[in-house]
């Protein structure tokens, strides 16, 4: 993906059976998720699949914080 300037990204986490937003994060990739996995450490047994892009930052911060989780490309 292209970043154009001028253009503003955000990354956000949605709870895939409820819809309801989880984190909204500045910016893309992995850094975009640092404060959302600060909060989840005392959860993350609880997430079974994670769905995102085929992004390589995505991926690696969802292997290395969720190693158990599988995960599905939209």
């Amino acid at each position: 993906m292209r970043c154009v300037k001028g253009h503003k990204y955000v990354t956000i986490v949605l709870d895939l059976e409820s819809g309801a937003v989880l984190h909204v994060g500045q910016g893309k990739g992995g850094d975009a998720l640092l404060d959302f996995w600060k909060r989840l450490r005392a959860s993350r047994a609880k997430i079974e699949a994670v769905a995102t892009d085929m992004s390589p930052a995505y991926i690696d911060a969802v292997t290395m914080n969720l190693p158990g989780a599988t995960l599905v490309f939209d």
